[in-house]
């Protein structure tokens, strides 16, 4: 999760900028009148990290908020997942996208062209498991349509993309992720 917070910050970069150019006048300003009464500057360091920090958390928290979506449980149902297939992982990448980056995603690293609801990235590799990337628009819609509420579509989601970066494909497997899934929904509630 702490890889996730990260991760959100670089992609949420674009949209700080607009709200970055006032802060960097504050920050100038403020600088400005330390020099003039001979006390040590800010260091930009400190002043950028900052930032970067209040806005990640508040920006992150937004969208948890707006999504309805408990943190706490999704963590949950990643370490259940997880420990159901006897398996030790340290860190996973959660993305909420919209559907331009979705397509993208599955455009130039599965060579797929179309839209999808969930995509996985295996990496495996020093307690990291990889990366789940969810269309956002995608499981609201999904939602909706199956009467449910978002939270447990973006679980249901989780569950398969984190099913996915354990190595099952219900592409080639006749139907062992499948079943497996449907066990997992049963025993976290999901269904």
């Amino acid at each position: 999760l702490l890889l996730m917070f990260v991760m959100w910050s670089v992609m949420m970069v674009a949209m700080m900028i607009p709200s970055a150019v006032p802060m960097i006048l504050l920050f100038t300003k403020i600088n400005r009148t330390r020099r003039e009464r001979e006390d040590s500057a800010l260091p930009t360091a400190t002043f950028v990290s900052g930032y970067l920090l209040v806005w990640t958390v508040l920006s992150a928290l937004a969208t948890l908020m707006q999504w309805g979506l408990d943190e706490a449980a999704l963590r949950r149902l990643i370490l259940c997942v997880v420990e159901a297939e006897a398996r030790t992982v340290h860190y996973l990448g959660l993305i909420l996208a919209d559907h331009e980056t979705v397509l993208d995603l599955n455009r130039a690293y599965l060579a797929h062209d179309y839209l999808t609801d969930v995509l996985s990235f295996p990496l495996r590799e020093n307690g990291y498991l990889g990366e789940v990337v969810i269309s956002a628009p995608t499981a609201r819609r999904q939602a909706r349509r199956y009467r449910h509420r978002v939270e447990e579509e973006v679980k249901l989601l989780l569950l398969h993309g984190v099913l996915h970066l354990l190595g099952y494909d219900h592409e080639t497997d006749r139907g062992q992720m499948a079943r497996r899934e449907h066990t997992l929904r049963r025993r976290l509630g999901l269904e």
